[in-house]
């Protein structure tokens, strides 16, 4: 370490922050890269939608309460089959985009049953023509979308995990709030399958 740059305990935790950050980035981009060989195995079983978006929440409980949201959830106690893994993945980045691009203050929707689940919140910077790139990796609206928790990689992590269980992906605004509607059957629009990683 730089004699100049002292081992504080501040600095010390700056570099596990980092440290971390990088290893969540590499496990995101092994994954997009299992998903596009299609060498990701999809081990399903029964999972409780209600319980595994609680849980979900309750990690995330800090941030939501640090930036003053409120999530509202309405979740029926139903059981779908999925991979516990992959699912946890596709709300983490669903909820955690939600989370981070929010206005302070405001609702933050979650409606689910066993045909699907819708996660809406309040995006009024977003346009319509942003919905195509939504999904891109490594796609930011601004630099707002910069922050260094944020790789750009979330919502393309969310459409190969539900590739990869063969569900649906539909983003749609309504009224200035942006709406991620997953549909476990029939289709709704999901947009199409990036390039694979080189």
């Amino acid at each position: 370490m730089d004699p100049a740059d002292p081992a504080t305990p501040a600095r010390l935790q700056e570099m596990i922050g980092a440290a971390d950050e990088m290893t969540a980035l590499i496990d995101k981009l092994a994954l997009l890269a299992r998903a596009d060989s299609g060498r990701h195995i999809v081990s399903r079983e029964k999972v409780s939608l209600h319980d595994a978006v609680q849980e979900t929440v309750h990690r995330l409980r800090n941030r939501i309460d640090d930036r003053g949201l409120n999530v509202d959830v309405a979740v029926a106690a139903v059981s779908i089959d999925a991979d516990p893994h992959l699912l946890r993945a596709i709300l983490q980045n669903l909820l955690g985009n939600a989370v981070a691009h929010s206005p302070a203050g405001t609702i933050i929707e979650v409606h689910g049953d066993d045909a699907g689940l819708k996660i809406s919140n309040a995006a009024p910077d977003l346009l319509e023509s942003d919905l195509v790139r939504l999904t891109d990796r490594f796609w930011r609206k601004s630099s707002a979308r910069g922050e260094r928790e944020h790789s750009g990689l979330g919502l393309s992590i969310v459409v190969a995990c539900i590739r990869l269980h063969g569900w649906s992906l539909k983003p749609c605004l309504e009224a200035g709030r942006l709406i991620m509607h997953v549909a476990f059957r029939g289709e709704t629009g999901i947009p199409e399958a990036p390039a694979p990683m080189v």
